[in-house]
């Protein structure tokens, strides 16, 4: 999504420029932060010295030498994204705010937990966190430290100013019980290129990847399936309820890594396409399938859920994240009790045995897409708030003399 955002500000015409620890394919614009190779060794020594005591993310002060690149003397802000990754410590936000007006978007919720991405059904992280019940979750911890570490990114916070963006609903009522509910907190909703992403001819694509045409498609996947967060267990076990028949008539079509496993578990045929790389590639997966189930306990704002449905695919869904918004029951999809796989089952069987109604979702979802979740109304409240945040630094700076 960042990437996304960035190549829209430059079409609008904004300078703007990623800084990260290391370019990605299409990103040969992009700053890479400089480490000699001393430093790269410090960092990680104390990085290993820190994670085996509970701490995450505070090794990498090499962070700082943004400040010295050209491209930062000419910002007028500092638009963080992630965070954790190993190349950034968290302690040093208040020396980037002592230069520069900060925006912070929250595309998971480790900012303002002890240690977490998803936190689940704890909410520890509203007052302090400590005898963290999910030390396995990203990024996973050797000893509890979670309460200090907790402390530590609020004092850290407490020394800087920041415009939060949440990217849902959800997240942004979350957000006003953390330990950033003293920041501006604006809602920004992910959004999706709906001219990239839109309904290709099914029966094509199907030709294409080799799917059989009297099959009903029903679409998985995740960088990882294995991960508590995807819910690959839940999956699983809707799958194993499905009815004999049911099994014979449907296809499943995967992507990312653990879904045929999964699917052998459940005696269905599977179609496992890997890692998949490319718009183009996505988007005729989505066309070919004729729903897609998204299993996972924990999201902030799947971006496969905008995908899916910019290109006519309803959805079977917990109502997770981004999710518990866009999945319409009887409108855009089925929106399963949470961690319910009995439940999940029975939205794959209704949208499986009912054509009509699936078809009808399909067309649901596109107009949702396009109403409320395009790519230029989001550059645009991004825009937005940029000069908002400009004008007030205008009004705060005194007149020279």
């Amino acid at each position: 999504m960042m990437n996304r955002l960035n190549r829209e500000l430059i079409r609008n015409g904004i300078d703007s420029k990623i800084v990260c620890a290391k370019k990605s394919p299409g990103e040969d614009d992009a700053l890479e932060i400089r480490r000699s190779l001393p430093v790269k060794i410090a960092e990680r020594l104390l990085d290993s010295l820190a994670r085996r005591i509970g701490l995450n993310e505070i090794a990498y002060f090499s962070c700082l030498s943004i400040r010295k690149m050209p491209d930062f003397a000419d910002a007028d802000i500092l638009h963080f994204h992630g965070l954790h990754g190993r190349f950034f410590s968290y302690l040093c936000i208040p020396a980037f705010a002592a230069k520069k007006s900060l925006v912070f978007t929250m595309h998971d919720m480790w900012a303002y937990t002890g240690h977490c991405t998803y936190s689940y059904a704890c909410d520890k992280w509203k007052t302090g966190c400590g005898d963290c019940p999910h030390p396995e979750e990203y990024p996973a911890i050797r000893h509890d430290n979670t309460r200090l570490e907790w402390k530590l990114k609020n004092r850290v916070y407490r020394k800087a100013h920041i415009d939060i963006v949440a990217i849902s609903n959800q997240q942004q009522q979350m957000l006003r019980e953390s330990m950033l509910a003293h920041y501006p907190v604006h809602l920004i909703k992910n959004a999706i290129d709906t001219e990239t992403y839109r309904p290709l001819d099914s029966a094509k694509c199907r030709e294409e990847l080799n799917i059989p045409p009297d099959r009903t498609v029903v679409m998985f996947g995740a960088t990882s399936m294995s991960r508590p967060a995807k819910g690959g267990d839940l999956l699983c076990a809707a799958l194993n309820q499905l009815p004999a028949a049911l099994k014979e008539t449907v296809i499943l079509l995967s992507f990312g890594h653990g879904g045929k496993a999964l699917a052998d578990q459940a005696g269905i045929r599977c179609i496992d396409m890997g890692y998949v790389n490319g718009d183009e590639n996505k988007v005729r997966l989505y066309s070919a399938a004729d729903l897609f189930v998204l299993s996972s306990r924990a999201e902030s704002f799947e971006l496969v859920t905008l995908e899916c449905m910019a290109c006519g695919t309803p959805m079977v869904s917990f109502p997770v994240g981004a999710a518990a918004e866009m999945v319409k029951p009887g409108v855009t999809g089925y929106l399963a009790k949470k961690e319910n796989p009995g439940d999940l089952c029975r939205g794959i069987v209704e949208l499986v045995e009912n054509d009509a109604l699936r078809t009808q979702m399909g067309l649901n979802c596109r107009k949702l897409t396009e109403t409320q979740y395009r790519q230029e109304t989001h550059v645009q409240q991004y825009q937005k708030l940029y000069a908002e945040i400009l004008d007030r630094r205008a009004e705060q700076t005194p007149p020279s003399e």
